[in-house]
């Protein structure tokens, strides 16, 4: 997949650049194309713990999206 984007290069500590890309698609295509490395007791070295139900809000389901 090639999607058109323009890049961003951000400022860091100590003189450092991060180039960052920003660009649009369809929620159903990026869900398609990615995981979340997900941290459980099983899986300690995962990345994105799972997220508080507390702190979700109505209309912030990406998964709705059925495109």
């Amino acid at each position: 997949m090639r999607l058109k984007a323009f890049a961003i290069r951000q400022w860091g500590g100590r003189g450092n650049t991060t180039e960052i890309y920003v660009t649009t698609m369809r929620v159903g295509d990026l869900l398609a194309r990615c995981s979340i490395d997900r941290w459980t007791p099983e899986n300690p070295r995962g990345y994105q713990r799972m997220p508080d139900e507390r702190r979700l809000w109505p209309g912030g389901d990406l998964r709705s999206d059925t495109s």
